[in-house]
Protein backbone atom coordinates (compact mmCIF):
# COMPACT_ATOMS: atom_id res chain seq x y z
CA UNK A 1 0.00 0.00 0.00
CA UNK A 2 1.16 3.55 -0.81
CA UNK A 3 1.16 6.75 1.02
CA UNK A 4 -2.16 7.72 0.04
CA UNK A 5 -3.13 11.38 -0.63
CA UNK A 6 -4.97 13.12 2.14
CA UNK A 7 -7.60 15.74 0.79
CA UNK A 8 -9.09 18.06 3.26
CA UNK A 9 -7.14 16.78 6.39
CA UNK A 10 -6.18 20.33 7.77
CA UNK A 11 -9.38 21.35 8.98
CA UNK A 12 -9.90 18.21 11.28
CA UNK A 13 -6.18 19.16 13.58
CA UNK A 14 -5.56 22.84 12.26
CA UNK A 15 -9.02 24.33 13.85
CA UNK A 16 -8.03 27.73 13.64
CA UNK A 17 -7.15 27.59 10.35
CA UNK A 18 -10.84 26.70 9.22
CA UNK A 19 -14.20 28.70 9.89
CA UNK A 20 -14.74 27.32 13.15
CA UNK A 21 -14.55 29.81 15.98
CA UNK A 22 -12.37 29.28 19.35
CA UNK A 23 -13.34 30.67 22.47
CA UNK A 24 -10.91 33.62 23.07
CA UNK A 25 -9.51 34.88 26.64
CA UNK A 26 -13.00 36.35 28.19
CA UNK A 27 -12.77 40.69 27.48
CA UNK A 28 -13.19 40.75 31.79
CA UNK A 29 -10.23 39.14 31.70
CA UNK A 30 -7.92 40.03 29.52
CA UNK A 31 -7.51 43.69 31.95
CA UNK A 32 -6.50 41.44 35.09
CA UNK A 33 -3.26 39.66 33.41
CA UNK A 34 -1.17 41.55 35.08
CA UNK A 35 1.70 38.60 35.67
CA UNK A 36 1.61 35.89 33.34
CA UNK A 37 4.24 32.77 33.58
CA UNK A 38 5.68 31.44 30.03
CA UNK A 39 6.73 28.08 29.87
CA UNK A 40 7.72 26.04 26.29
CA UNK A 41 7.57 22.10 26.85
CA UNK A 42 8.28 22.00 22.85
CA UNK A 43 12.02 21.60 21.97
CA UNK A 44 12.93 18.75 23.68
CA UNK A 45 13.18 16.49 20.50
CA UNK A 46 13.38 16.89 16.84
CA UNK A 47 12.15 14.30 14.30
CA UNK A 48 13.05 13.27 10.76
CA UNK A 49 10.26 12.34 8.79
CA UNK A 50 11.23 11.31 5.01
CA UNK A 51 8.34 10.03 2.97
CA UNK A 52 8.89 7.41 -0.02
CA UNK A 53 6.87 6.88 -3.00
CA UNK A 54 5.58 3.71 -1.34
CA UNK A 55 5.31 3.17 2.65
CA UNK A 56 8.88 0.94 1.92
CA UNK A 57 10.20 4.01 1.71
CA UNK A 58 9.01 5.54 3.97
CA UNK A 59 12.12 6.61 7.09
CA UNK A 60 11.64 8.68 10.53
CA UNK A 61 13.93 8.95 13.41
CA UNK A 62 14.18 11.56 16.44
CA UNK A 63 17.20 12.94 18.47
CA UNK A 64 17.04 14.51 21.89
CA UNK A 65 17.96 18.28 21.60
CA UNK A 66 17.75 19.44 25.26
CA UNK A 67 21.18 20.61 24.97
CA UNK A 68 20.04 22.87 22.39
CA UNK A 69 17.94 25.25 24.81
CA UNK A 70 15.35 26.08 22.36
CA UNK A 71 12.65 25.83 25.28
CA UNK A 72 14.86 28.66 26.92
CA UNK A 73 14.90 30.67 23.73
CA UNK A 74 11.28 30.69 22.81
CA UNK A 75 10.67 31.37 26.06
CA UNK A 76 12.34 34.51 25.44
CA UNK A 77 10.62 35.24 22.26
CA UNK A 78 7.34 34.27 23.85
CA UNK A 79 7.76 36.92 26.91
CA UNK A 80 7.95 39.79 24.24
CA UNK A 81 5.32 38.90 23.03
CA UNK A 82 3.24 38.24 26.62
CA UNK A 83 4.67 42.15 27.03
CA UNK A 84 3.31 43.67 23.80
CA UNK A 85 0.03 41.60 23.23
CA UNK A 86 -0.80 41.43 26.45
CA UNK A 87 0.40 44.59 28.29
CA UNK A 88 1.49 41.96 31.24
CA UNK A 89 4.72 41.06 32.69
CA UNK A 90 6.22 37.97 31.43
CA UNK A 91 7.34 36.56 34.12
CA UNK A 92 10.30 33.63 33.63
CA UNK A 93 10.04 29.62 35.00
CA UNK A 94 13.25 29.36 35.57
CA UNK A 95 13.91 25.71 36.99
CA UNK A 96 10.21 25.03 36.92
CA UNK A 97 10.01 23.83 32.99
CA UNK A 98 10.03 20.28 34.18
CA UNK A 99 6.92 20.28 36.15
CA UNK A 100 5.55 20.97 32.96
CA UNK A 101 6.70 18.12 30.51
CA UNK A 102 3.34 15.95 30.97
CA UNK A 103 1.37 18.51 28.56
CA UNK A 104 3.04 16.98 26.07
CA UNK A 105 0.75 13.81 26.78
CA UNK A 106 -2.13 12.49 24.82
CA UNK A 107 -5.73 13.48 25.23
CA UNK A 108 -6.84 9.75 24.89
CA UNK A 109 -5.95 6.23 25.23
CA UNK A 110 -3.86 5.73 21.68
CA UNK A 111 -1.89 7.74 19.36
CA UNK A 112 -4.97 9.56 16.80
CA UNK A 113 -5.59 12.30 15.67
CA UNK A 114 -8.24 12.88 17.86
CA UNK A 115 -6.11 12.27 20.65
CA UNK A 116 -3.02 14.81 19.70
CA UNK A 117 -1.78 16.86 22.26
CA UNK A 118 -0.93 18.84 24.03
CA UNK A 119 -3.17 17.64 27.27
CA UNK A 120 -3.46 20.78 29.38
CA UNK A 121 -5.89 19.13 31.58
CA UNK A 122 -2.59 17.26 33.21
CA UNK A 123 -0.85 19.94 34.28
CA UNK A 124 -3.54 21.74 36.62
CA UNK A 125 -1.06 20.59 39.63
CA UNK A 126 2.07 22.43 38.44
CA UNK A 127 0.49 25.26 37.26
CA UNK A 128 -1.11 25.79 40.71
CA UNK A 129 2.06 25.71 42.29
CA UNK A 130 3.59 28.22 39.76
CA UNK A 131 0.92 30.59 40.12
CA UNK A 132 0.86 30.12 43.70
CA UNK A 133 4.50 30.95 44.15
CA UNK A 134 4.77 33.04 41.69
CA UNK A 135 1.98 35.50 42.22
CA UNK A 136 0.77 34.85 38.75
CA UNK A 137 -2.46 35.51 36.97
CA UNK A 138 -2.12 33.31 34.10
CA UNK A 139 0.29 31.16 32.63
CA UNK A 140 1.17 30.63 28.75
CA UNK A 141 2.21 27.29 28.14
CA UNK A 142 3.68 25.40 24.65
CA UNK A 143 3.39 22.20 23.98
CA UNK A 144 3.87 20.32 20.77
CA UNK A 145 1.54 18.85 18.60
CA UNK A 146 1.54 16.75 15.47
CA UNK A 147 -0.57 16.81 12.48
CA UNK A 148 -1.17 14.63 9.09
CA UNK A 149 1.42 15.35 6.39
CA UNK A 150 0.66 19.44 4.97
CA UNK A 151 2.87 19.10 2.95
CA UNK A 152 3.22 16.26 0.63
CA UNK A 153 -0.63 15.34 1.41
CA UNK A 154 -0.08 11.67 2.12
CA UNK A 155 -1.51 9.46 5.28
CA UNK A 156 1.64 10.22 7.43
CA UNK A 157 1.77 12.38 10.12
CA UNK A 158 4.35 14.65 11.15
CA UNK A 159 5.09 16.05 14.89
CA UNK A 160 6.72 19.01 16.92
CA UNK A 161 9.60 20.04 15.84
CA UNK A 162 11.41 18.70 12.62
CA UNK A 163 12.49 17.70 9.16
CA UNK A 164 10.44 16.66 6.70
CA UNK A 165 11.24 15.32 2.79
CA UNK A 166 9.70 14.17 0.11
CA UNK A 167 10.84 13.70 -3.35
CA UNK A 168 9.00 15.91 -5.84
CA UNK A 169 7.99 18.20 -2.65
CA UNK A 170 11.53 19.26 -1.46
CA UNK A 171 13.12 19.29 2.14
CA UNK A 172 11.39 21.41 4.79
CA UNK A 173 11.79 21.92 8.94
CA UNK A 174 8.26 22.59 10.90
CA UNK A 175 7.25 23.62 14.05
CA UNK A 176 3.95 22.67 15.28
CA UNK A 177 3.04 23.64 18.46
CA UNK A 178 -0.02 25.03 20.67
CA UNK A 179 -0.28 27.32 23.13
CA UNK A 180 -2.54 27.34 25.96
CA UNK A 181 -3.19 30.31 28.13
CA UNK A 182 -3.94 28.96 31.55
CA UNK A 183 -6.16 30.79 34.43
CA UNK A 184 -4.54 30.76 37.66
CA UNK A 185 -7.77 30.44 39.51
CA UNK A 186 -9.38 27.66 37.92
CA UNK A 187 -5.75 25.95 36.34
CA UNK A 188 -7.82 25.41 33.45
CA UNK A 189 -7.47 27.03 29.94
CA UNK A 190 -8.82 30.55 28.95
CA UNK A 191 -7.77 29.70 25.47
CA UNK A 192 -6.16 27.32 23.11
CA UNK A 193 -4.37 28.00 19.67
CA UNK A 194 -2.01 26.59 17.36
CA UNK A 195 1.11 28.37 17.00
CA UNK A 196 0.50 30.02 13.53
CA UNK A 197 1.62 33.18 11.79
CA UNK A 198 -0.23 36.17 10.61
CA UNK A 199 -1.80 34.64 7.37
CA UNK A 200 -4.25 36.86 4.07
CA UNK A 201 -7.92 36.39 4.52
CA UNK A 202 -8.53 33.04 3.50
CA UNK A 203 -5.11 31.37 3.19
CA UNK A 204 -5.05 27.95 3.38
CA UNK A 205 -4.30 27.14 7.61
CA UNK A 206 -1.15 24.91 6.67
CA UNK A 207 0.70 28.22 4.76
CA UNK A 208 0.82 30.44 8.80
CA UNK A 209 2.23 27.22 10.49
CA UNK A 210 6.08 27.96 11.32
CA UNK A 211 8.49 26.10 8.60
CA UNK A 212 11.02 27.16 6.34
CA UNK A 213 13.90 25.32 3.32
CA UNK A 214 15.88 23.14 4.27
CA UNK A 215 18.20 20.80 2.23
CA UNK A 216 16.46 18.23 0.58
CA UNK A 217 19.55 15.90 0.61
CA UNK A 218 19.51 16.36 4.52
CA UNK A 219 16.25 15.07 5.07
CA UNK A 220 16.97 11.20 3.42
CA UNK A 221 19.83 11.17 6.31
CA UNK A 222 19.11 10.15 9.82
CA UNK A 223 19.76 12.77 12.14
CA UNK A 224 22.65 10.56 13.87
CA UNK A 225 24.85 10.86 11.29
CA UNK A 226 24.63 14.66 10.81
CA UNK A 227 27.32 16.77 10.91
CA UNK A 228 28.25 19.03 13.84
CA UNK A 229 27.85 21.74 11.13
CA UNK A 230 24.88 20.24 9.85
CA UNK A 231 22.97 20.12 13.33
CA UNK A 232 24.27 23.77 14.29
CA UNK A 233 22.33 24.89 10.88
CA UNK A 234 19.27 22.99 12.39
CA UNK A 235 19.49 24.45 15.59
CA UNK A 236 19.79 27.90 14.45
CA UNK A 237 16.97 27.42 11.32
CA UNK A 238 14.46 26.08 14.64
CA UNK A 239 15.75 28.88 16.86
CA UNK A 240 13.94 31.51 14.67
CA UNK A 241 11.17 30.10 12.97
CA UNK A 242 8.76 30.96 15.56
CA UNK A 243 9.95 34.25 16.24
CA UNK A 244 7.10 36.13 14.31
CA UNK A 245 4.33 33.52 15.51
CA UNK A 246 4.38 34.40 19.33
CA UNK A 247 3.00 37.68 19.10
CA UNK A 248 0.41 36.43 15.77
CA UNK A 249 -0.98 33.66 17.93
CA UNK A 250 -1.51 35.60 21.05
CA UNK A 251 -3.91 38.39 19.24
CA UNK A 252 -5.87 35.72 18.09
CA UNK A 253 -6.60 35.01 21.40
CA UNK A 254 -7.98 38.31 22.47
CA UNK A 255 -11.45 39.11 22.19
CA UNK A 256 -13.06 41.46 19.30
CA UNK A 257 -12.33 45.00 20.62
Amino acid sequence: MGNKPVVGVLCAVLVSGCTTTLPTIPKDTVGQLKRVGVVSQAADQVSRKYVGMTVFGNEQDQRAIGDWNLDAEYENQLSQAVSEVLHAQAVSMDAGRAAFVKVNSLNGPYSAAAFWGPNFDVIADPVKAACQEKLLDAIVVVGRTNAMDFFGKTNQAIEGLGVYGRRGVGGRVHMLAKLGIMDCKTAKPLATRWLQRKGEQGAPADSRIPTAVIDTNLTSKPLAQWTDAESRQLRDQLASLPASAWKDTLREMLPAP
